[in-house]
């Protein structure tokens, strides 16, 4: 007679769950759009009234929750910053199919050894937070980190990697309320995201992993970066 033990239980119970999470992330990407129906669907925090000419009579800011300005084609962001971001966040970003192992691997061995809990999700799997808003909680089990890595899969099946690289340029949060690579760099250096030097690049792309860290805190991650950039100069 064949007697299924606790541990028996457990392995078939969570083989079914992710089974049942990766079906669930198959059809949510049915549902989803491509980048160009998502891009289509974009929409800035301003309000604008033109007249018949389609000049500006008024702008009026219509949405309070975050601040976003038109969207960034990738080939409008400064080459510094594009290099500042994947350096920052997942320089395997064009090696990887949506989740990084190597670095998943890591960050689960420092969390074991050191108990510091230290992140791994790629810039697919945190656009898939922003398609799919429930991935964001701040308190996130297994089950949801599964349902991360299906659909980030999902999205690299259907987008390139220069249209999962814009659409998180424009989605992400750099700064407060500032959202998008555009709102960013015209807020904290009034300019336009391809006018960006080196320094304005890292200094952006180190407020990614903290958006509310002090001056302080950011010029110092800034520093951080002179191994890797020798040409940010001294601090």
């Amino acid at each position: 007679m064949l007697r299924w033990t606790w541990p028996s239980r457990y392995k078939l119970l969570s083989a079914g769950a992710l089974f049942l999470s990766l079906a669930e992330g198959s059809a949510a990407w049915a549902a989803l759009p491509g980048f160009q129906e998502f891009r289509a669907s974009y929409r800035t925090s301003e309000g604008r009234l033109l007249d018949r000419r389609g000049e500006l009579l008024q702008e009026r800011r219509l949405n309070l929750a975050g601040r976003t300005l038109n969207w960034v084609a990738l080939n409008e962001v400064s080459p510094s910053l594009k290099s500042a971001v994947l350096l920052v966040e997942d320089h395997r970003f064009f090696e990887h199919g949506g989740v990084d192992y190597i670095a998943s691997l890591g960050a689960a061995w420092s969390n074991l050894v050191s108990g510091k809990h230290r992140g791994a999700s790629t810039l697919t799997m945190q656009l898939a937070g922003y398609l799919e808003p429930e991935l964001r909680r701040k308190r996130r089990g297994w089950w949801d980190k599964v349902r991360q890595a299906n659909l980030a899969w999902e999205i690299e099946k259907g987008w390139s990697k220069e249209e999962i690289f814009e659409a998180y340029l424009n989605l992400v949060s750099f700064r407060g309320e500032y959202q998008g690579v555009g709102a960013s760099a015209r807020a904290l250096f009034d300019k336009d995201p391809h006018g960006l030097d080196l320094r304005e690049s890292f200094l952006l792309a180190s407020l990614l992993k903290s958006p509310g860290m002090s001056a302080a805190k950011a010029g110092d991650r800034l520093c951080a970066f002179q191994a890797a950039e020798p040409q940010l100069g001294s601090c």
